[in-house]
């Protein structure tokens, strides 16, 4: 007859005012499983960083996959889930899964979830944006290139004629910043950005309720542009700043706070 094989647990003495504490143990399927689990998440997302998987490849199906790895089709499927959660792919019924490029969106929700339980408010995020904004657009403004200005005077043309839909008008609006921070040739800086103004984005689209926003939007943008064009660094500081104060005036005006 041979010996069932012991179940380890860690306890605590109850002697004095000690509490035993029961950990079950974990069985050793489970830990292959999350072990396998995480190989195949590491080994994808390190061919897609290193670029050996580019933006708008198909990955194998699930069943090649899983052959490929050894490892069951269940697995890959929450491999392939866990990499979709971080933006590195995107899984289209029907179609397969392809390699994407991760953006602030899969940061930006839990960003926000951070702001609400620190309570940030939006002056909070204007104080940062305007911390960051500011001398960034100065640095822009001497680096950047034609094909920076080309981004930055179609974006400005989109906003135009958004006049009659906030949501297409704030989404040209946050590029334009976007543009500016990656004008400076620094890709942290532009990240910071895209996270720092995804934050009022919401707020951001109940400005339209300002008299003349519209327009006043599109002047000062335009002053904007027109100082990094003439690499005037100053001159491109202080008007980012005027933009950002007459953000802050109309989020006040409307008691988005």
């Amino acid at each position: 007859m041979r010996t069932p094989r012991r179940q380890y647990h860690s306890s605590v003495c109850t002697t004095g005012n000690h509490l035993e504490v029961d950990v079950p143990a974990v069985s050793r399927s489970a830990r292959l499983k999350d072990r396998l689990f995480h190989d195949i998440v590491d080994r994808i997302q390190e061919m897609i960083v290193s670029g050996k998987l580019k933006p708008g490849d198909q990955l194998p199906s699930e069943r090649q996959l899983a052959e490929e790895y050894g490892v069951s089709r269940t697995a890959v499927r929450e491999a392939i889930r866990s990499l979709a959660e971080k933006g590195l792919v995107e899984v289209l019924l029907g179609r397969g899964t392809f390699v994407t490029t991760p953006t602030a969106d899969h940061l930006a929700e839990s960003i926000t979830l951070m702001l609400q339980v620190e309570r940030g408010t939006n002056a909070d995020v204007l104080a940062a944006r305007e911390l960051l904004e500011v001398p960034i657009a100065g640095l822009a403004a001497t680096r950047r290139t034609d094909e920076n200005l080309q981004t930055l005077s179609d974006l400005l043309e989109d906003m135009k004629s958004y006049a009659g839909s906030p949501h297409e008008f704030n989404k040209a609006d946050t590029e334009f910043h976007w543009e500016l921070a990656r004008a400076t040739g620094n890709p942290v800086l532009a990240v910071l950005i895209q996270l720092v103004v995804a934050q009022i984005l919401e707020s951001a689209a109940e400005m339209w309720r300002y008299h003349n926003e519209h327009s006043i939007a599109i002047g000062l943008h335009a002053d904007i542009l027109e100082r990094v064009r003439a690499q005037d660094v100053e001159g491109t500081k202080a008007a980012m700043k005027r933009h950002l104060d007459h953000v802050r005036e109309v989020f006040t005006a409307l008691g988005l706070r």
